[in-house]
C-alpha cells in the first residue's frame, strides 16, 4: 500500500520551497554585487537547496510513515535510519559539489543552510508576533480595567 504524502506536509515544503529560493536570490545577488557572479555559483546553488529541500521533504515522509506505525519503538527506529540515510545524502551532495569543479565550493556550502534558516526566521517572526500579540492583550487588559476603575468610582 502507497502511503500518500499529507497536505501539511507539502505545505510546508512549499514553504520551505519559497524561502530557499529567496535566500538562494540574495546570494546570487551578493556573488553579482561583489563581481563574483559565474555558473558554478548558480550550478553550486542550485545543488543545495533542491538537495535540502529534497531532504525536507524526506524528513516529513519519515515522520508521516513512524506516526502510522503506530508503534513508538518502531517509529524511534525509522526516524533514526531516516536520519541517518538522509545526512549521508547531504554529505554525498556536499562532497560533490565541494569536488566537482562545476559547482563553486561557497556556493554549495553556504546554500545547503537555506532551508534551516527559513525555518528559523519563521519561528522568530512567530515568536515576535506571539509577544506582540501577548502585549497587546496585556495592554487591552490594562485598559478595560482601568475603564472598569473610573465607573465604579
Amino acid at each position: 500500500e502507497q502511503m500518500k504524502i499529507d497536505a501539511v506536509i507539502w505545505r510546508e515544503v512549499r514553504f520551505v520551497t519559497v524561502g530557499t529560493v529567496f535566500f538562494s536570490a540574495l546570494l546570487q545577488l551578493g556573488f553579482l554585487a561583489f563581481g563574483a557572479w559565474g555558473l558554478p555559483v548558480l550550478l553550486g546553488t542550485l545543488l543545495s537547496a533542491v538537495a535540502g529541500i529534497l531532504n525536507f521533504l524526506l524528513l516529513g515522509i519519515a515522520v508521516q510513515g513512524a506516526l502510522a506505525t503506530g508503534d513508538a519503538d518502531s517509529a524511534k527506529a525509522r526516524l533514526k535510519l531516516s536520519q541517518m540515510l538522509r545526512m549521508f545524502g547531504m554529505l554525498a551532495v556536499l562532497a560533490v559539489g565541494v569536488l566537482l569543479p562545476i559547482f563553486h565550493t561557497v556556493a554549495v556550502i553556504v546554500s545547503v543552510f537555506f532551508p534551516r534558516m527559513t525555518l528559523v526566521v519563521r519561528q522568530a517572526v512567530l515568536a515576535k508576533r506571539n509577544k506582540a500579540a501577548m502585549a497587546n492583550a496585556t495592554a487591552q487588559g490594562k485598559e478595560e480595567e482601568s475603564n472598569e476603575n473610573r465607573t465604579d468610582a
